[in-house]
C-alpha cells in the first residue's frame, strides 16, 4: 500500500496456517516452528519459556450456558441462584491459572 505512512515492512511476508490442535499449536511454539500463535492453551502456557512469552489482552470471553428451556434451569428463580453462587474469580484463578479475569 504505497500511502501507508509506517514505512515498509521489516518482513519480507508472512506465512499463516491454522494449527487445529491446541497442544500441537504449543508445541510449534515451543520448538521454534512457530514465532507467533495464538490461543494457547492454558495447561500449555506455563511450559512455554517465559523469557520468550507475552500475554495480551484479548476480547475473547467464555460462557457457561444453562439449558433454560427444559429441567432444573427453567425456573428462572434456580437460574438467578446458581449465578450468584458462582465465583468467576475463581475459575479464573483456578481453571484458568491466572490467566483469566473474573466475569461480571
Amino acid at each position: 500500500f504505497d500511502d501507508y505512512w509506517g514505512g515498509r515492512a521489516q518482513a519480507s511476508g508472512i506465512d499463516a496456517r491454522f494449527i487445529a490442535d491446541g497442544t500441537a499449536r504449543a508445541n510449534a511454539l515451543r520448538t521454534g516452528e512457530l514465532d507467533i500463535a495464538e490461543a494457547v492453551p492454558v495447561a500449555q502456557a506455563a511450559s512455554l519459556d517465559e523469557r520468550n512469552r507475552r500475554d495480551t489482552a484479548t476480547t475473547r470471553t467464555t460462557s457457561l450456558l444453562l439449558n433454560a428451556s427444559s429441567g432444573t434451569f427453567k425456573d428462572a428463580g434456580l437460574r438467578a441462584a446458581a449465578r450468584a453462587a458462582l465465583d468467576t474469580s475463581v475459575f479464573a484463578k483456578d481453571v484458568y491459572e491466572g490467566y483469566a479475569d473474573a466475569g461480571a
